[in-house]
This record gives C-alpha cells, sequence and structure tokens, in this order.
C-alpha cells in the first residue's frame, strides 16, 4: 500500500498526463472535480477512484480532463488583442503570403472555440473577395473532448458573445432562441482536434505541428509549471515558419523561453508576440511590441453591458 496521501497521487498522475500545475495546491478543488467522476462511476473513496484511474487508463482520463479543464471563454476576449491581430499582425502576414495565397494557424488551447472562431471573422474581412483564393487552415487544439464538442456545435449564449454589440451578432450568428450559432461561413474556416500540448516536449511530436504562420497560445502556461512553461514556448518557436508569429497572453509575458524576448514600459502593452527569424538559427529574435492602442469603438466588438453576468448551461466550457 503507498504510503503517499491519495490526492498528492492524483495530483501528481494529473501534472504528469496534463501539465496542469495549477492543481499543486489547490487540493480542494481538484478533489470536488474528481468527486463528480467518482459519483457518475459509483464509487465511493478517492482511493478507489485512483486506483481504478490507473486500471481503466485513457477511458476515464478522457472523462476526468474534461472535468479539470478550465474552459471559460469567449469571443474577441481581450479587445487590445484583437486590435493588434486585425490591424497588425494579421495584415502584415497575409501581405507577406500574397504570392503564395496560403496561411496556416494555430490556437492551442482553444475551448468552446470562440478564439479560433475569432480569428476566422477577422481572416474572413480581411481577405474579402479574396477569401476562395486563399487556402486558409485554422486548427483549434484542446485536451477536452467536451470543449472539443461545443467548439465544433458552435451554439454559444450571451455571456460567450459578450463583447459583441447586436450589430456584430447578426452580422456574424443566427438567432436560435436564448442562443446564437455562428454562420456557415465562418464555421467552415476552422477544424478541431484533440490535443495534449505536452507532446510538443516529447522525444518524438507531431510532424504535423509545423510550419504555422501564426500560433495563439493565451491563458494556457499560465497552468503548467515555470520549467515547461519555459521548455513549451522554445518548442512553439520552433513550430513556426521562417516570419511566423507566436502570439501569447498577458499573464504568460514572463514565462517565454528567452526572457531577452519581452520587454515592457509604462508607455507599451507587454509585448504579446514574437516574430522569429529562421528559428533557432537567428541569434536575435525579432520582437514586436505593439504601441498602446485606442480602446476599440463600440460598434465593433464591444456591445452595451449584457443583464446576464455569469455563464448559464454547459454551452460555455
Amino acid at each position: 500500500m503507498s504510503q503517499v496521501p491519495t490526492i498528492d497521487r492524483l495530483k501528481e498522475l494529473v501534472v504528469q498526463r496534463t501539465g496542469h500545475h495549477y492543481y499543486v495546491d489547490k487540493d480542494k478543488l481538484l478533489y470536488e472535480r474528481a468527486r463528480e467522476r467518482m459519483q457518475a462511476r459509483g464509487i465511493a473513496t478517492l482511493d478507489g477512484y485512483v486506483d481504478d484511474l490507473e486500471r481503466l487508463g485513457s477511458q476515464e482520463w478522457r472523462a476526468l480532463e474534461d472535468a479539470i479543464t478550465v474552459g471559460e471563454t469567449y469571443f474577441f476576449r481581450y479587445p487590445d488583442h484583437f486590435a493588434a491581430l486585425r490591424n497588425e499582425v494579421l495584415p502584415s502576414l497575409i501581405e507577406a503570403r500574397r504570392d503564395i495565397r496560403s496561411l496556416r494557424i494555430w490556437s492551442i488551447g482553444c475551448s468552446n472555440g470562440a478564439e479560433p472562431y475569432s480569428i476566422a471573422i477577422i481572416i474572413r474581412e480581411l481577405l474579402g473577395g479574396r477569401i476562395d483564393d486563399w487556402r486558409v487552415s485554422i486548427t483549434g487544439g484542446d485536451i477536452s473532448e467536451k470543449a472539443l464538442s461545443a467548439a465544433r456545435a458552435a451554439r454559444y449564449n450571451a455571456w460567450a458573445l459578450r463583447t459583441m454589440g447586436p450589430e456584430d451578432r447578426a452580422k456574424y450568428f443566427d438567432r436560435d432562441g436564448a442562443h446564437w450559432i455562428l454562420k456557415r461561413e465562418f464555421r467552415s474556416m476552422v477544424r478541431f482536434e484533440r490535443q495534449n500540448i505536452l507532446a510538443l516536449l516529447s522525444a518524438t511530436p507531431p510532424l504535423e505541428w509545423t510550419a504555422y504562420d501564426l500560433i495563439l497560445c493565451r491563458n494556457v502556461l499560465i497552468y503548467f509549471s515555470p520549467q515547461q512553461a519555459v521548455e513549451t514556448t522554445s518548442a512553439l518557436s520552433r513550430c513556426l515558419s521562417p516570419d511566423g508569429v507566436l502570439f501569447l497572453g498577458h499573464a504568460e509575458a514572463t514565462l517565454a523561453s528567452d526572457p531577452a524576448l519581452w520587454q515592457s514600459s509604462p508607455h507599451r502593452l507587454p509585448t504579446e508576440f514574437v516574430q522569429a527569424l529562421q528559428p533557432p538559427a537567428s541569434p536575435q529574435p525579432w520582437v514586436y511590441s505593439p504601441p498602446i492602442l485606442p480602446p476599440m469603438p463600440p460598434s465593433r466588438y464591444a456591445g452595451p453591458p449584457l443583464e446576464e453576468t455569469l455563464p448559464k448551461g454547459d454551452d460555455d466550457e
């Protein structure tokens, strides 16, 4: 019989498999998530559940991963990010690729699909009538099967659309009672697949994870240990095309593989994305630090406050 407390056994297994270092000091929260699965399986004790988890392997792991994954997100989350993507990053990438007319984009930890779909909306608007002449590949990856099912359904409530006003909601979505369904022309631009980002750190990372023009990894690395976050940003830089862009979240700037890649000052936003010049050969990767951007116009992605302030139902997880 193991002398390690059962919750510590579970925690070690979770961190090893998913990288969710977030749970290292959150025993109560992890237990509550595990208890959901214990009740579903009819298992009375945590010892019994952990034994069952180790015995059953991937079948039960996928259900637990759904339970422990933090899945709250919404369209055009952080307007300053999407202003930079719309006004700076994507136009530059499109211009650089005007001859080959091809874009490869990867949204990591895509949850319910709001992020990659937001990118699809922007790209379709930037390309306009040229969209049919381009090969645009947008992949949304997540470890949670439940999240991926929601992403493929593309059916959202007001919580997920809270940054958009009525005009934009009507432009991009079809109303279905209390919900909105993303229009087909945007849904068709994105495909979803189950991914564990820790595979990047394995001896044989997936071959298809390469030559991306834009990688978005926002609010993902904050759940990893500092060492894993550093190793992951380094691995992600090797997944870029020679002039590709890595776009991280505000809180992840200090988790970059090389602190020299990141800079901030009172007059600038924290660096959000890195354009690597032929990584890893280039000794001095080019760092893009966007200037302070003006507030987004109310008619674009900031609608009036909604009465609904908390997520409802399963759509948003």
